[in-house]
């Protein structure tokens, strides 16, 4: 899904993912780029994200991993038939289209649930910064561990001046979201990469060279060219 970023009149910046939809406004849908040059001829200033941008870019891992979701749910329909051909001794007939279409919806479902996990976790990173996630949360203790390796090796307290989910634009046409920075002397921008599961957390196999593209492009954005970036994983 495409995001988007707006720079207001006061100079303050705020995401644009999502548009109220004209038949039921109080419902919203993800921007479209037809959305954006509305608000392009209202001479509003709206950019794509560092993401969005880099997706033009192909990234193997990327189409291989939802092939392999793909096939994952055709493998689940596939052995729902067959049990149910055990059960019945009768296959119904089966509609190549209307295959196709339910495996597609199958597997959208399924893929949305790594970035709500990715967003869900830096919502309580972001308590966790401003002290206001309690420590009997249930990710109380893996957000713990993440704040101590970042104070680890930054050599910066949690809470010092830190600034979560900071978002900007660049003079050069894009925008995006930090998820935690610090401004201060010795700079820093890291971001957060998440598995939807424990059994998918495989350090070495998990970095990827848009990770640095996207690091390098929001410390230009925030304005700290010569900030130190990392990424949490």
């Amino acid at each position: 899904m495409a995001h988007y970023y707006e720079k207001l009149a006061d100079g303050t910046v705020q995401p644009r993912h999502f548009v109220p939809l004209v038949s039921r406004p109080e419902e919203l849908r993800p921007t479209r780029i037809n959305d954006v040059k509305k608000m392009w001829k209202e001479n509003r200033i709206v950019v794509p994200s560092v993401t969005t941008i880099l997706n033009v870019l192909a990234k193997d891992a990327l189409i291989n991993w939802k092939i392999d979701k793909h096939l994952e749910q055709a493998h689940r329909v596939a052995s729902a038939r067959i049990a149910e051909v055990r059960a019945n001794g009768s296959f119904p007939d089966i509609d190549l289209d209307r295959f196709i279409n339910e495996i597609k919806r199958l597997t959208e479902i399924e893929m949305d649930k790594a970035p709500s996990a990715g967003s869900d976790f830096h919502s309580l990173m972001e308590k966790y910064f401003s002290g206001s996630l309690p420590e009997t949360n249930g990710y109380y203790g893996l957000c713990k561990n993440v704040g101590e390796v970042i104070e680890e090796r930054t050599g910066i307290p949690v809470g010092h001046m830190w600034e979560t989910e900071k978002y900007f634009i660049s003079d050069i046409g894009y925008g995006g979201t930090a998820d935690v920075v610090y401004a201060g002397q010795n700079a820093w921008d890291i971001d957060y990469k998440t598995k939807q599961t424990a059994d998918k957390f495989k350090p070495g196999k998990m970095v990827y060279d848009d990770h640095l593209m996207q690091l390098a492009a929001g410390r230009k954005g925030l304005g700290l060219d010569k900030a130190r970036c990392a990424n949490v994983f």
